[in-house]
């Protein structure tokens, strides 16, 4: 039997976010391919079980963030090594001594700069780059991929990367061969959004009464925490051209900075902020499309659950998943900081009606597809490691 150990920097998914829930995803699925699946976390991320998946919280001593950083890079994989010596190790963050990387977070130099930058001016961006460079933490960050990229070009290891976007962000940051960087995208379980006309139908009708929709009007979602981040700023500032479209706001975050450029643009009445949810899959499966002009996504899990939910996309080429969404799916931005352009997307989305429903689902990708992909290159690695680990 296969024996996979997947090391996560965080598991639950109730401090997270669409990292958390893949990874989970991923670990069921490698389960019902026949693996045998250890599932590596720090104790106070592990989240709930998983049937099928043997979960291993390890504790931790550290508690400044760059010790804590530095910890978890060593211990989940002298752990693993230590509980399933024949095991193939697989790092799904800034984890040290794995056989194969896959990091959920794809790579922290490109993230650093899209986070510093978003909701800043040019020098406002470069002054908070600077800033966040100097944490204790970001050096650890970066030494870790370094080590992995030096690794990787020895043959120690092999680094996968979640989309053609980290492939090439592999290259630029840290002088990874394209060649040698297979890619592995996340997948959805297809059956959570396989909903009868009458559960999509009360899903409409509640997504509705949460935007307070008026006859003839669409509604659309943002789902994401890191507010700007995921261009949320951009999803209002399109929303003074759009002809009758409201946006209703899922996730964790402050409200109060949106709510005022809403009311600065004369928009406020079409924003909604109803708060994080358990019920995603269900309210997303009631929305007329999905928003996500994001500054930095690896390979966005909620743009893949949109199109297993029947419901189409606008999406930025900053973001990972945007390489699979066809035509029929939706819409990849050039320049999502043009409010027209990303209003004209919205416009015609919402016009589409049931053909949407059938281009998005076309479009989307299982989970089961991801995980044998992933077996396929755990079996091609060498069986003896060239190095015994951290």
């Amino acid at each position: 039997m296969t024996e996979v150990a997947l090391l996560a920097e965080a598991l639950d998914p109730a401090r997270g976010g669409g990292a958390e829930r893949a990874i989970r995803a991923t670990a069921r699925a490698l389960a019902r391919a026949g693996a045998r699946v250890l599932l590596y976390a720090p104790a106070d991320r592990l989240g709930p079980p998983l049937a099928g998946v043997e979960l291993a919280g390890v504790e931790l001593a550290s508690r400044s963030r760059a010790g804590r950083a530095r910890e978890v890079s060593l211990e989940l994989s002298r752990r693993a090594r230590s509980d399933a010596p024949r095991a193939t190790l697989v790092a799904l963050g800034k984890i040290l001594g794995a056989d194969l990387v896959w990091s959920h977070g794809g790579v922290h130099a490109a993230s650093r700069r899209a986070s510093a930058q978003a909701g800043r001016s040019r020098a406002g961006g470069l002054l908070a780059r600077a800033a966040r460079a100097l944490r204790p933490v970001e050096s650890v960050f970066d030494s870790i991929e370094r080590a992995n990229a030096e690794s990787a070009a020895r043959g120690e290891l092999r680094i996968v990367a979640l989309s053609e976007r980290v492939r090439r962000d592999l290259a630029d940051f840290h002088g990874c061969d394209p060649s040698q960087v297979p890619i592995v995208r996340n997948g959805i379980d297809l059956s959570r959004f396989d909903l009868s006309p009458e559960e999509r139908s009360r899903a409409r009708e509640e997504l509705g009464r949460l935007a307070k929709k008026a006859p003839g009007e669409s509604v659309a979602a943002f789902v994401g925490h890191a507010f700007f981040l995921k261009g949320l700023d951009r999803a209002i500032r399109s929303l003074g051209h759009v002809k009758r479209s409201k946006l209703v706001v899922f996730g964790r975050g402050d409200a109060r900075p949106f709510l005022e450029l809403a009311r600065a643009l004369g928009v406020p009445d079409r924003v909604f902020f109803p708060g994080d949810t358990t019920d995603l899959d269900r309210l997303l499966a009631g929305a007329d499309l999905l928003v996500h002009p994001s500054r930095y996504d690896p390979c966005s899990l909620v743009v893949l659950e949109a199109l297993a939910a029947g419901v189409p996309v606008v999406a930025s080429r900053a973001d990972g998943s945007s390489e699979i969404v066809g035509k029929e799916a939706g819409f990849v931005l050039e320049n999502p900081d043009d409010p027209r352009e990303l209003a004209s997307r919205i416009d015609e989305l919402a016009s589409r009606g049931e053909a949407s429903l059938r281009g998005a689902r076309a479009s989307a990708r299982s989970i089961e597809a991801c995980a044998h992909e992933l077996l396929e290159i755990v079996a091609s690695r060498p069986r003896e490691r060239v190095k015994a680990g951290p």
